[in-house]
């Protein structure tokens, strides 16, 4: 199959950005593409017009070799970005040597068949020869070019295969059902109130509380102080697992220091199980989650206690769980191209879980840890495996076993405990995370679960067939009983109607089944985002089957009508009087009164908007001029803020809700008739404060309706007075470092040197506490 991949072209543009102008110029050459340019402009369009067409990739079949197409062929290439130090490694363990690696990713670049990802160095162009190359060997990345993975599958020359077993004499249940109940509970927690998260990444420890509270199953417990509430629940893997999935999904965003469900959010509860299936396995490969942290029989290098209190999340900037040097979701993707590469001759078969291991650490031996040196690939010998000849063998870094005897037995060798590693990271992504996504069936001959099969869903993701049509069934899926319940009984084949009751009940329990209590308060809120009488009875109706018992269906509409009592007017015109005196000769006015609406209090009554102007008219002549305030734009320039501490109301722009906001965080002042003033106080700004509003919209309000920035005092105060606690000021070093390959992010992550380091402000300057100076100094001097 050939692809249309003209839909490429603006993402090549911004990679043939990346190119010199040289470069640039031996691209254009080495593919015979006729051009006058003179500048990086007129080559860029050219070439991204080019690149991964049907042209291009005839001019491949006939230039490339098949020790090219091998070269192409790379697992970690096809599925992702890869670094050329990473990409020369997996051309090694290919057979090239280092001289003949180097000028194969040359020449597969030069006829476009690779593309970098990012710049060279610290922000320069990349040129296209061997010298560019090395010095681009860890700070740059490439991929195959947009629109090529189908045409490399077509010229694999490498087919592995993985051997059917026996089915086992144990299956095992799936779990699937467990994952989809903490998807659908996150979102409908963060739906209620988003969930905070930390500035490096990783939920707040109260929010995770809260979240695994939600998740626990079982009766509330009898709490301190005679209130009901949850014992406090331990939070579960899934829900790591689910919080990552959803956040690499798309499905929670991030807002600020927040995360709240994405728009998708509502589609993706509603479709079909195979569609919300798939949204989760792509977001697990990219998520945060760390299947390396769950499994038992390892620990991080400098953890003494063994692990504990470890938690699956690899949050950005902080310390991760095991300190290895590249992240798991290259080695999860490996471990999925590797299954389905192996299974295409059938997909229905038992596999063994050491048989698949084997494969992904045969594909890719650098999923999880670089096994070269950099001066190995550069043509030096020193495959680092091979250093056990005669000298100390190579251990991992950041990773031992957990409870060993002693510190020696704890060091895992790379090449003789490869399984007791990257295998058992292979066995942990099968199962746990794929029985969760529900791609894999687990079952066993003994007592370890050690083979596997692809699940209904697991054959249509790998064959790409279509999923089954719904089956028409004559059941309804909820029963509404007469206390107020809503029983769904199969919860999760019903997620489209969970999401609904959601927005207007209780949730009681949520298992298998589900339970939903109509209360007034949340049915109230189900109106607040737009349900209707008629909306609301359809939906219960028609999931129950049947008409709703008399006393739920009468107390509902006696809930709705109370609601419906109360009218907002979205945008209303509104005649404010000076005295009840002065609104009652309006309306006995025979001119005036016609124009006039209801009344809504002593000196207060609607206008009709079409008659708004003739009313003004008509107040005029009648020598009671009428103040016209427009409430749809913003209170630009109606202040004056004086420092240090006085706001002012400028001459003839007092008006009722000015006042109204400026007594909500200051407090009036003695005034004579031509002049307002307001004074901000610790008390007044904590008020504003205490009822809602921070500090920072405080401050917006003022300045905007001042039209001119606050002084400086002035904003320093209520800033300050709003703060819930005071500000925490701490004495630090700042430790500067020279211009070296590598930056205080690198030496971070060395375990003795990064818990000296209290945070990195830029990646040059390290902030260190004065009393671990002389620490961090004995450190990088050994080093």
């Amino acid at each position: 199959m050939q692809p249309d991949v003209n839909s490429f072209a603006d993402e090549l543009r911004s990679i043939l950005g990346l190119y010199s102008l040289s470069a640039l110029k031996r691209l254009t050459r080495s593919l015979n593409l006729p051009t006058a340019a003179s500048k990086r402009d007129g080559f860029i369009g050219p070439l991204a017009e080019f690149l991964g067409t049907p042209a291009h990739v005839r001019l491949l079949e006939k230039r490339l070799a098949p020790r090219d197409w091998l070269a192409l062929d790379v697992v970690p290439l096809r599925i992702g970005a890869l670094t050329i130090q990473g990409y020369l490694a997996a051309l090694r363990d290919r057979e090239f040597s280092p001289s003949e690696a180097l000028a194969e990713l040359e020449r597969l670049m030069l006829v476009g068949g690779v593309v970098p990802v990012d710049s060279f160095g610290y922000g320069g162009y990349l040129n296209l020869d061997q010298s560019s190359l090395r010095g681009a060997l860890a700070t740059t990345s490439v991929q195959l070019t947009p629109g090529l993975v189908e045409v490399v599958r077509s010229h694999r020359q490498e087919r592995p295969r993985l051997s059917p077993v026996a089915p086992p004499t144990t299956p095992s249940d799936g779990r699937a059902a467990e994952l989809s109940r903490a998807v659908f509970i996150l979102l409908s927690e963060a739906s209620r109130k988003p969930i905070r998260m930390t500035a490096q990444g990783s939920p707040y420890k109260s929010e995770i509380t809260r979240l695994a509270d939600a998740l626990a199953a079982g009766p509330a417990t009898a709490g301190r102080g005679g209130k009901r509430g949850r014992a406090a629940a331990a939070p579960p893997a899934v829900l790591w697992f689910a919080l990552g999935a959803l956040l690499a999904g798309g499905l929670l965003e991030p807002v600020g220091q927040e995360m709240t469900p994405s728009a998708d959010a509502s589609t993706f509860l509603v479709g079909s199980p195979d569609e919300r299936a798939r949204r989760l396995l792509f977001g697990w490969i990219n998520s945060p989650y760390d299947e390396m942290a769950r499994i038992a029989s390892l620990v991080p290098f400098d953890d003494g206690d063994d692990g504990a209190d470890r938690h699956p999340w690899r949050a950005d900037g902080a310390d991760p769980s095991l300190d290895i040097p590249a992240t798991v979701q290259r080695g999860r993707a490996v471990v999925v191209e590797a299954f389905n590469v192996a299974s295409e001759s059938n997909r229905n078969a038992w596999y063994a879980i050491d048989d698949l291991a084997s494969l992904a650490y045969r594909l890719d031996r650098e999923m999880l840890f670089p096994r070269y040196q950099a001066v190995a690939i550069l043509g030096n010998p020193g495959y680092r495996d091979d250093l056990v000849n005669g000298r100390q063998p190579e251990n991992y870094f950041g990773v031992r076993r957990a409870n060993a005897k002693d510190y020696p037995t704890s060091l895992l060798q790379r090449e003789r405990d490869w399984r007791e590693v990257e295998g058992a990271f292979v066995r942990q992504v099968a199962v746990e995370s794929l029985d969760w996504l529900g791609v894999f069936e687990l079952g066993s001959a003994g007592d370890t679960i050690d083979r596997f099969r692809l699940t209904p869903f697991g054959q249509r993701l790998f064959s790409g067939a279509p999923p089954p049509a719904r089956a028409e069934s004559d059941s309804h899926p909820a029963v509404v009983q007469p206390n107020f319940d809503v029983v769904v009984v199969d919860a999760w084949a019903n997620t489209d109607l969970l999401a609904q009751l959601e927005e207007l009940a209780q949730r009681r329990s949520i298992d298998r089944a589900a339970t939903y209590h109509l209360a007034q308060a949340d049915l109230l809120r189900g109106l607040d985002r737009g349900w209707t009488e008629t909306r609301i009875f359809e939906l219960l109706e028609s999931a129950s089957g049947r008409a709703l018992p008399q006393n739920v269906a009468f107390t509902l509409r006696e809930w709705i009508a109370a609601y419906e009592r109360l009218t907002v007017r979205e945008s209303a015109c509104l005649l404010e009087a000076d005295s009840p005196a002065q609104l009652d000769a309006w309306l006995s006015d025979r001119g005036i009164a016609p124009l006039l609406g209801s009344r809504l209090g002593p000196t207060s009554i609607l206008v009709p908007a079409a008659g708004a102007d003739r009313l003004l008219a008509a107040l005029a002549s009648r020598k009671a001029p009428a103040q016209e305030i427009d409430y749809r734009g913003p209170l630009a320039g109606v202040v004056r803020v004086r420092d240090p501490d006085l706001v002012e109301i400028r001459p003839g722009r007092e008006e009722p809700y000015l006042s109204y906001r400026l007594a909500e965080l200051a407090e009036p002042v003695d005034r004579d008739p031509n002049r307002r003033l307001y004074r901000i106080t610790r008390d007044s700004i904590q008020r504003c404060a205490n009822g809602g509003r921070t500090g920072p919209a405080i401050a917006d309000f003022l300045a905007i309706a001042s039209g001119e920035p606050l002084p400086l005092d002035f904003y320093v105060r209520v800033h300050g007075w709003s703060a819930p606690a005071s500000l925490v000021c701490e004495s630090l070093v700042v430790v500067g470092m020279p211009e070296l390959p590598f930056t205080w992010v690198t030496l971070r992550s060395i375990p003795s040197i990064g818990r000296l380091i209290h945070a990195v402000p830029l990646p040059r300057l390290a902030l260190v506490k004065p009393a671990d100076l002389p620490a961090l100094t004995t450190e990088l001097a050994e080093r």
